[in-house]
């Protein structure tokens, strides 16, 4: 008969076990500290009843939960339901009283080979299903937005109050039946991930569904025989027409920290110009920029904080009879 366990949980009032690994238990806190853990039932110490002896409490270095999410929802929230989904192992749904619906999928860290028989080895055959695997978030997933978010809410008799996890799926994800506060059911097959974005050295941007067959790949903006100064001012002048009427009002004084910052940050950019302006250090490599203060200024046209360094470096160059670096 396999003893009961216990855990140094603080106040729990919700509980929920991987039915596809059960060696994985999801508990949760009261309102006002909407934190869950997960709990490897193979680190529980057991429990000694009263009636059997003195009862245990949990000793100071007893291993704490294999995985801890804090801060899931909103502050002044509190979670309502907590469960495992019924196909999708590792895959935890979240629900707070805001309507405000989530998903974790929890994962285990890989382990080679060689390290499993090692355990084995080690401590007998088969010790390895016994042994706790480190577990990580693998991905954070928000199904239905809160009813009093800025831009994604709903009237609050529309929000949900109630969800469980369905096994009709006929994708990897699950799906999962959900109850409005207005008495609506309705019944959603939770999206996949989405796929990973890379820029290559090139500064493209390549991009594709989990299930297409290609991918799509975004440019740079083409400097169409502009200098990189010129094609920087360009997307400046375009996206922030009016920046040089706002610095001319002159508001309260910026320090010179403040006044590159103003200069680099440009909003509403299109992908285009985005991926351009990451390409701008190389570019201004192609140009020839490198030790030559002279040439580095006429490059460097654009951003006149960097002018003035290589202005400081060559009177410190003439200063300590050092010469020009080319």
């Amino acid at each position: 008969m396999t003893p009961s366990l216990q855990f140094p949980t603080r106040c729990v009032h919700n509980l929920t076990i991987d039915s596809l690994d059960e060696n994985y238990i999801a508990s949760c806190s009261s309102s006002g500290d909407p934190t869950i853990c997960i709990w490897d039932r193979r680190v529980g110490s057991p429990f000694i009843s009263p009636a059997v002896g003195p009862s245990h409490s949990p000793e100071a270095g007893q291993p704490g939960p294999a995985l801890e999410l804090k801060n899931v929802l909103a502050p002044k929230s509190s979670i309502w339901s907590l469960l495992f989904s019924k196909t999708k192992r590792g895959c935890l749904g979240v629900l707070s009283n805001s309507g405000h619906f989530k998903t974790y999928d929890i994962a285990k860290e890989y382990l080679s080979e060689e390290c499993r028989s090692s355990v084995n080895e080690t401590l007998g055959q088969g010790s390895f299903e016994n042994y706790p695997e480190p577990v990580y978030t693998k991905h954070v997933r928000n199904v239905y937005s809160p009813f009093n978010h800025p831009s994604r809410g709903c009237s609050e008799s529309e929000r949900i109050v109630s969800f469980d996890f369905l096994n009709i799926s006929t994708s990897n994800e699950p799906s999962i039946i959900t109850l409005s506060g207005n008495g609506h059911v309705n019944i959603t097959t939770l999206k996949p991930p989405g796929s990973p974005i890379g820029l290559s050295s090139h500064g493209v941007l390549a991009f594709g569904g989990p299930y297409d067959k290609g991918f799509k790949t975004i440019d740079p903006l083409s400097s169409q025989g502009l200098s990189v100064s010129e094609m920087v001012a360009s997307i400046r002048t375009h996206v922030q027409p009016d920046s040089n009427k706002h610095q001319a009002e002159g508001q309260k004084t910026l320090s010179s920290r403040q006044n590159r910052e103003r200069v680099l940050s440009l909003c509403h950019l299109s992908a285009e110009d985005a991926l351009a302006l990451l390409t701008v250090n190389k570019l201004r490599c192609q140009e020839g920029y490198l030790f030559d203060e002279t040439r580095n200024k006429e490059i460097l046209a654009d951003d006149p904080y960097l002018q003035d360094f290589w202005e400081w470096t060559k009177r410190q160059c003439v200063e300590c009879n050092v010469g020009e670096f080319s």
